[in-house]
């Protein structure tokens, strides 16, 4: 994980803050969730971008490995 804030957002999901050597399966969980988030909490009020916690999920999502 890159920075402080992405470390706590994964800690409150449940999941590891280092993702190196997880497999393919745990990686795919970790990403839908982080979608699953952007998507229920991280779009502004305006309906027509992300929010701060959006933009942290996306840049979440972005860090992990391919």
């Amino acid at each position: 994980m890159n920075s402080k804030a992405q470390d706590e957002l994964m800690r409150s999901l449940g999941f590891p803050t280092a993702v190196d050597g997880l497999g393919d399966d745990e990686l795919i969980r970790i990403e839908e969730k982080l979608a699953d988030e952007l998507q229920l909490r991280g779009i502004n009020d305006e309906g027509d971008g992300l929010n701060e916690y959006g933009r942290l999920c996306l840049e979440t999502i972005e860090s992990l490995p391919d």
